[in-house]
């Protein structure tokens, strides 16, 4: 079970494939009005990005990490499984919650990024 501002999580594999943190490339686009040209600059590595649908048992769960995107860097604890934490991870997206396939949970995509490794 994983958590995250105090919200206990499980981190579904669907189909059984395992989330990953994925690393972007940090691009930049200026758009030169009227020449039909655009500058891009390529910077290097981004963050890591970790997009997951969890599970969620508590209702007054989703408020808390809807309140919680963008706010600050915590600590998720525990996402795959294998007792490892990561620090300096921000919430940016929680997605629609739906019910999951017991009803007695909620299915909710979430959007991770971990900064500054």
């Amino acid at each position: 079970m994983a958590t995250y501002a105090g919200v206990t999580l499980s981190i579904l594999h669907p189909e059984g494939f395992s989330p990953h943190w994925s690393q972007e490339s940090v691009v930049s686009e200026r758009i030169i009005p009227y020449a039909n040209y655009a500058e891009i600059q390529v910077a290097g590595r981004g963050n890591f990005r970790l997009a997951a649908l969890a599970l969620i048992s508590a209702d007054a769960d989703i408020p808390t990490l809807q309140a919680a995107v963008g706010t600050t860097l915590r600590t998720l604890t525990n996402p795959f499984g294998d007792s490892v934490n990561y620090s300096n991870v921000a919430l940016v997206g929680v997605g629609v919650p739906g019910r999951a396939a017991n009803k007695a949970k909620w299915q909710v995509p979430l959007t991770f990024v971990r900064k500054g490794s």
